[in-house]
């Protein structure tokens, strides 16, 4: 993340940080917010460190009425790691995902469950053409177990990635999940209909340990690319 409004978010969280009772962790917070400050030619001074919590806000996402297998893996995903919180809101006719969090955490978090259905998907039909070329069926079992693998390798990815960064910067914690008591403050007041929570239920097909597999193998490889500002991959710090 290397626009202005994300780098104003990392040296708040660090500043946050910088409060703890661990006196070890707190002085590395703030020298890092130091660096980062410097680096970019910010008045530290003039940083509030809870602004980007009191910007919390909601937003909701249109869904297909039939929610699908992925979509509701994609969704559990961004609650889990994208630092926003998810409410699937049912309506008469129509679906959508109420998602709380900062302007810039709601954006991030709306393109990656976005783009981890579809990429879901065409691993899936990749996966389905291997299978038809090896005279192999692939049932709704396969399908799912294969879905589910691939969700699990997107959570593997992204905890390592979580611990990479944890590695490079020692003693640093990376704050992947600021702001969760506020969101749920914020979610009280905006919750509304028959809002059900993103840890939705699912019918669970018989499980398939080579589709899963296979799944994971996908899902593991898998580089969730923003598109939205720059072309690298989405770093989580």
């Amino acid at each position: 993340m290397k626009d202005s409004e994300s780098i104003l978010e990392k040296i708040r969280a660090l500043l946050r940080l910088a409060k703890s009772d661990n006196a070890h962790e707190a002085n590395l917070a703030m020298q890092r917010a130091l660096e980062i400050a410097a680096k970019y030619q910010i008045d530290l001074s003039a940083i509030s460190p809870d602004d980007d919590l009191n910007q919390i806000k909601g937003h909701e996402m249109p869904l297909p009425s039939r929610l699908a297998y992925e979509w509701k893996k994609a969704l559990n995903v961004v609650h889990a790691y994208f630092n926003v919180n998810v409410t699937v809101l049912i309506g008469m006719s129509s679906k959508k995902a109420q998602i709380i969090g900062t302007a810039f955490d709601i954006e991030i978090a709306s393109y990656v469950a976005t783009f981890l259905v579809r990429a879901c998907r065409d691993c899936l039909a990749l996966y389905r053409k291997e299978e038809t070329e090896r005279r192999r069926k692939v049932t709704t079992g396969k399908a799912q177990s294969f879905i589910k693998g691939f969700f699990w390798g997107i959570r593997h990815a992204l905890i390592e990635q979580q611990q990479t960064v944890a590695a490079e910067h020692t003693g640093y914690q990376l704050i992947l999940d600021n702001g969760r008591a506020a969101r749920d403050e914020a979610a009280k007041g905006l919750n509304r209909g028959n809002g059900k929570s993103t840890q939705l239920a699912m019918s669970e097909a018989r499980h398939n340990r080579a589709a899963a597999f296979r799944g994971f193998i996908h899902g593991s490889k898998t580089q969730i690319r923003p598109g939205l500002r720059g072309g690298s991959t989405l770093a989580l710090e």
